[in-house]
C-alpha cells in the first residue's frame, strides 16, 4: 500500500500521523506496564523468560505434564502463567474450576 494514498485517505500530514502513532504507542506502554493487571492477585510461578514465558515448560513432551502437576500442587486451581512477551494468562488445571467458570 502506498503511504501517500493512506495519508490522503486519512487527511493527515506525515507529522500528524507520526504524533498519532507515538501517542498510541505511549498509551499502550503505559497501560501494559504501569497499570495493575486483573491477574495481579492470582498466584503463579516466577517468569523464567520474558520472551517465551512458560511456553517451553508447558510444551515440552517430557516435562510438560509434570510442570502442570507441580504448579497445580503448589498454587491450586487457578494459576497465572506468562506467555509470549510477558503476556499474562490464567491456567485452570482443575476440571471443577472450569465447570464453575463455564456455567457463569
Amino acid at each position: 500500500m502506498d503511504t501517500t494514498y493512506l495519508l490522503d485517505k486519512l487527511r493527515m500530514t506525515p507529522m500528524e500521523l507520526s504524533l498519532v502513532v507515538a501517542f498510541l504507542g505511549s498509551a499502550y506502554v503505559l497501560k501494559r506496564y504501569l497499570l495493575p493487571s486483573p491477574f495481579s492477585a492470582v498466584p503463579g510461578p516466577p517468569l523464567p523468560s520474558y520472551l517465551v514465558g512458560h511456553f517451553k515448560s508447558l510444551s515440552s513432551a517430557k516435562t510438560g505434564i509434570q510442570f502442570c502437576e507441580d504448579i497445580t500442587e503448589s498454587y491450586g486451581g487457578v494459576v497465572k502463567l506468562g506467555g509470549f512477551l510477558g503476556v499474562r494468562r490464567c491456567f485452570f488445571p482443575s476440571v471443577p474450576v472450569l465447570n464453575v467458570l463455564s456455567k457463569g
